[in-house]
């Protein structure tokens, strides 16, 4: 990944950054991806989480494909979104 006004200006620090990024932290028992590491089991039906931005469903489509993002996991979030969150609220 370069700058495009500056080729080859990445420092090594943050190619280290890039290549030991911890991976996506998934639902195991739905098969999507989660909001974050750690969030409370339920938050698929929890309005404090389904009615904010859905940034789930910015892992892939819009940037070029990131590495360590399943595309087939990433279009089952983006289904499970659409099934689950406030549409009337959406942001951003």
């Amino acid at each position: 990944m370069e700058r495009l006004d500056t080729p080859g200006n990445i420092t090594a620090t943050w190619k280290d950054v890039r290549q030991n990024l911890a991976p996506l932290p998934m639902d195991v028992e739905s098969g999507t991806y989660l909001v974050y590491e750690g969030i409370e089991q339920n938050f698929w039906t929890d309005p404090q989480y389904t009615s904010d931005h859905p940034a789930l469903v910015g892992l892939h489509g819009w940037l070029p494909d990131i590495q360590g993002v399943d595309v087939a996991i990433a279009n089952k979030t983006m289904v499970k979104v659409w099934e689950s969150w406030n549409a009337t609220d959406f942001w951003g």
